[in-house]
């Protein structure tokens, strides 16, 4: 099992390595994903409750994103042997949250053949509870086989499922013992205070909340640690920081003329709560410390990726670019002590031999024009010979004991306001911005510190939810260090508009980046209404009679004057011949057209009409809503070319046709059954009972549109046109070698093949329930199923082989018809057949104009053809050079022939 160590470094030299371990295999610490953080650090535990006052200490921060096991894995300076016996393993833990320690041995066995690696798994312990917040000594049994020598520990601070952590905690680990003593320590002491600056190494020991920032090489909590440095008990100290543009305007802190030391004791100064410079970004600007005393440097950063730490790179002997350290007054890339080395500014400048380096007098440095807008942190800090913005640690120049100092400023840059808005994950649907744009993982842009908003496009079958946004923002306890925060967004929040589907990101969160995860759950199915053939009557239930003829013709009636609509919806079902109903009408609520209502009643097992208000719809189908009351009322009356009858049939309805004979069909109601009856006429009627059940789910269709802009479609059903496609058109004509476009708004119907041009993407096509009828006039077709031979295909073969046309471009990249020469045609591919005068000679390709005359495509591609081929300007291929006058086509460019 892999060991990834983030440092190498031992704990008063009681350790080989430290590093982070995760049993699960699948880790992202194992895997490469993330790195583990794990680092020998003072202690700054020395006053906590519990046994441990050592000098140093192992933190560890217990990632969320590892499994139960994840820890800190000790690599031991000596070979440890356990056996079947046992031992006890010690560990001094602190953790801020109550929970159980646990230990993994890592070893191999001596008595293989198999040359077993040296981090097998050789014992797990079991688990001890420990409270928060103080030092506990961890004592567990533990056992091996005779033959394993153990050469790693693996300490787990926090082996509870990290499916509950919402953030990671650093915890702390001390002492690592193996022995057979069952008792745990009551102490573990350093023979000497930790805080007096006289631990091993002669280090200052450092917060290491503190030191994970903005770090410096020395206790920034300490106010008196500064060194005196000359007999006289005089000190050297800085007494302001100013930043001066290219006009001269000065920034400066303290401001005036300083009427204290401003660094006289403290080597380190937080001032960013109250020193903040205002700068704009591509402007030049020049840092300068205002320090009493000599012989020493001054150096200037700014943390540009405000990620908490000052990063230097030099080009030669200047500072690169894109370096935090923007400016120092002088450097020796040879300098070996003494009056060494040959010196240098941050601009490269060759200032010469030491005692030209004896300046803090820094070049200006250029503000980078692309800066993003924000705070950002700057540090000046006066030190000897060090580009390390945490000062120079060396013992015989540590930057205390020469009277150095660091401060800490902000910077307010005004900058770029572009923001990248991205795409982290969408399941179910797709977002975009105000403007149609798709929100990919590529991003588009925002504007800093304005609102954003976001545009739901939840798939068929699926509804908004939420809006999670992980964004960047400013740390309120670090100044200039950006960190990582969520916010989400409900449908029943404020910032959800359902008019437009859209939420509103606040403009406080528009700071950096923003990274979004729609959330679309199922949407609840909306009830359909739908009429189902039946022969049972039920009071209080809503019907509808449908009355066809022998040649199934559907026909008008009317009552009182009053002439019935016969248009209405279509009836979907699997067989539409009209002399066979359907099984189930679907009939949407805008279809049904409200009149005055024929209403039914139930007596002695048969049923009347009344005159009252009914809901009528007819398509091939007479059909009528029957809605049964308990109430006994009068016949139902006469219509002007049939009636209504009840007798001891049942009801009853005759047809009287402007010639031949009448037209009867019978509703028998007996034994709460209904039948319908034939008469010698073969009229017939057919009952359907209204329901609601689930509307079917709409059919849907994912178009992909390359880097050529250009894609053809044919379904066999209607689609809505998404946003984003720019135009959509079938071709309508051939007029003198040209294609005239037609182009098709909001809906494309089923059945037509469409041209189309759009941004590069995938649209999620949704089934249209508002299409326009099929155009009678397009030239275009396609395939549902896809064609593997053109060739030879029934549909697309013909006796030239040059009928069938495909989507291509012309030289110059406009759209055109050209003729296909290939083989396969994928499905939902549209294209176009022409076999115009039916000579060898057809044109190779089409030019396109659309209807209105504009987007006229003129230039034709010169295909597969050889390069001697003419061309008219309609695309007719000539059988030779042309002798009249004239522009043509000639190996893909126009040609002037006189």
């Amino acid at each position: 099992m892999a060991f990834m160590p983030l440092l190498a470094q031992s704990m008063n030299g009681d350790y080989k390595n430290v590093g982070v371990y995760d049993t699960w295999e699948q880790s992202p610490f194992r895997t490469g994903v993330l790195t583990g953080n794990v680092q020998v650090i003072e202690n700054h535990l020395y006053d906590a409750n519990g046994v441990n006052r050592t000098g140093h200490i192992l933190g560890i921060q217990r990632s969320r994103f590892g499994s139960n096991t994840f820890g800190a894995r000790v690599d031991l300076n000596s070979v440890v042997t356990i056996g079947r016996d046992g031992k006890y393993v010690h560990a001094l833990v602190y953790s801020p949250i109550a929970t159980q320690v646990q230990f993994v041995g890592l070893g191999k066995r001596t008595t293989n053949t198999w040359n077993e690696k040296e981090d097998v798994e050789q014992f797990w312990s079991e688990p001890v509870s420990i409270s928060a917040n103080r030092w506990t000594d961890i004592v567990s049994l533990v056992k091996t086989n005779e033959n394993v020598e153990i050469y790693s520990i693996v300490v787990v601070p926090d082996c509870s499922s990290p499916h509950a952590l919402t953030e990671d905690f650093v915890a702390y680990i001390d002492e690592i013992e193996v022995n057979n003593s069952s008792s745990s320590r009551t102490a573990v002491t350093s023979t000497v205070d930790p805080y007096d600056g006289t631990e091993p190494g002669g280090d200052v020991p450092v917060d290491p909340d503190e030191s994970l920032y903005y770090k410096t090489s020395f206790n920034k909590k300490t106010t008196e640690n500064k060194k005196l440095v000359d007999s006289s008990s005089s000190m050297n100290y800085a007494v302001s920081v100013s930043l001066t543009d290219a006009d001269g305007h000065q920034q400066q802190y303290p401001s005036g003329s300083p009427s204290e030391d401003l660094l006289s004791k403290k080597a380190y100064l937080d001032a960013t709560g109250i020193a903040v410079f205002d700068v704009t970004a591509g402007q030049e600007y020049t840092p300068y410390v205002d320090y009493k005393s000599d012989w020493m440097h001054a150096y200037a950063y700014i943390d540009y990726d405000r990620n908490g730490e000052f990063t230097y790179q030099l080009d030669g002997n200047q500072v690169a670019e894109g370096s935090e350290l923007v400016a120092f007054s002088a450097y020796s890339p040879d300098y070996t002590g003494g009056t060494t080395g040959t010196w240098y500014d941050s601009k490269g400048n060759r200032l010469g031999d030491i005692n030209a380096g004896n300046t803090i007098t820094m070049p200006s440095f250029t503000i980078p024009s692309d800066l993003q807008s924000g705070r950002y942190r700057m540090r000046f800090k006066i030190d000897w010979y060090s580009l390390d913005a945490a000062g120079n640690n060396a013992t015989d120049n540590a930057i205390w004991n020469n009277g150095g100092a660091i401060v800490d400023v902000i910077l307010n840059v005004t900058g770029s306001n572009d923001v990248s808005v991205k795409l982290a994950n969408s399941r179910n649907g797709n977002i975009q911005d105000s403007n149609g744009n798709a929100i990919t993982s590529g991003g588009v842009t925002g504007t800093y510190n304005s609102p954003f908003q976001v545009v739901m496009k939840p798939a068929s079958g699926f509804a908004s939810n939420s809006l999670t946004a992980a964004y960047m923002t400013d740390d309120s306890d670090c100044p200039g260090l950006l960190k990582e925060a969520t916010a989400t967004y409900s449908v029943s929040g404020d910032n959800y508009n359902p008019t437009s589907d859209a939420f509103t990101l606040p403009a406080e969160i528009m700071y950096s980046s923003v990274t979004l995860e729609p959330l679309f759950t199922e949407a609840p199915t909306p009830a359909k209404t739908i009429y189902q053939l039946t022969d049972e009557l039920v009071e209080g239930g809503e019907y509808l009679i449908v009355n066809v003829n022998s040649a199934g013709d559907g026909f008008a009636l009317s009552h009182n004057g009053t002439t019935i609509a016969s248009d209405g919806v279509t009836i979907h079902g699997k067989d539409e011949n009209p002399s066979i109903p359907a099984e189930n009408v679907y009939v949407q609520d805008d279809d049904v057209v409200a009149a005055s209502v024929w209403t039914a009643t139930m007596s002695d097992n048969s049923m009347k009409l009344v005159n009252n208000n009914y809901y009528f719809q007819s398509v091939y189908y007479t059909r009528y809503t029957l809605v049964f009351v308990p109430v006994d009322v009068p016949s139902p009356g006469v219509a002007a070319n049939g009636s209504w009858t009840y007798d001891n049939k049942g009801l009853s309805y005759t047809y009287i046709p402007s010639s031949g004979l009448p037209k009867t069909s019978w509703v028998i109601y007996d034994n709460n059954k209904f039948t319908a009856a034939n008469n010698e006429n073969e009229g017939k009627v057919y009952l359907y009972k209204k329901v609601e059940v689930e509307a079917p789910s709409a059919k849907t269709f994912d178009l992909t549109i390359g880097d050529a802009g250009w894609a053809t479609l044919y379904l066999d059903f209607a689609v809505d046109i998404p946003d984003g496609l720019t135009e959509v058109f079938y071709i309508s004509s051939i007029e003198d070698g040209v294609a005239k476009g037609k182009t098709v708004a909001d809906a494309i119907p089923a059945e037509t093949g469409v041209l189309i041009k759009g941004g590069k993407g995938t649209y999620h096509l949704t089934e249209s329930s508002s299409a326009a009828a099929k155009p009678t006039d397009n030239l275009l077709t396609g395939t549902l199923e896809g064609i593997a031979d053109a060739s030879t295909d029934a549909m697309t073969s013909s006796a030239y082989g040059m009928s069938l046309y495909t989507l291509g471009r012309t030289n110059s990249g406009k759209v055109q018809l050209a003729l296909f020469t290939g083989k396969k045609i994928e499905k939902n591919k549209a294209f176009m057949i022409w076999e115009g005068n039916g000579t060898v000679g057809e044109a190779k390709a089409f030019s396109i104009v659309m209807d209105n005359g504009t987007t006229a495509i003129t230039a034709v591609n010169d295909g597969e053809t050889g390069n001697d081929d003419w061309y008219s300007l309609q695309g007719v291929r000539l059988s030779g050079r042309p002798t009249q006058k004239g522009v043509y086509i000639h190996q893909g460019k126009r040609i002037f022939v006189k």
